[in-house]
């Protein structure tokens, strides 16, 4: 997991697109790993982040990276980190206003690296074992 939000936070950096072939290997992997939570994990991230997309929140890629972590994490894992990369998000936003103004928030940011700080805070109480 955390080895797919670092690439896919690279790609989203330097390219502003995250790779179709690292969605779709991640969402195998998962399915393959656990394919009841797996199918569960990417169903629940596919009602989320799909409204978010329908509502322009977030872009195609940012929503095929969160599915198929919700299918290698599964459901209860998978709101975690959703959690997590919420915070991380807003945390980004806020300081992109104290920093820049309203301007600053206009444009579209990566929402790759918050989903990579929020794969992060959820694998620290299993790295630390």
């Amino acid at each position: 997991m955390l080895a797919t939000a670092g690439i896919a936070t690279w790609f989203d950096l330097r390219e502003r697109r995250i790779p179709n072939w690292l969605c779709v290997i991640t969402f195998v992997a998962g399915i393959a790993l656990h394919w009841r939570e797996g199918l569960a994990g990417a169903g629940l991230a596919a009602l989320v982040y799909g409204a978010l997309f329908l509502l322009g929140g977030v872009g195609a890629g940012d929503a095929k990276l969160m599915i198929a972590l919700g299918a290698l994490a599964g459901p209860m894992p998978w709101l975690l980190i959703f959690a997590y990369s919420a915070v991380a998000g807003g945390l980004h936003a806020v300081a992109l206003l104290v920093a820049g103004g309203k301007a600053a928030l206009k444009q579209k940011k990566p929402m790759a690296p918050a989903v990579l700080v929020g794969c992060l805070m959820w694998a620290i109480p299993f790295l630390r074992r």
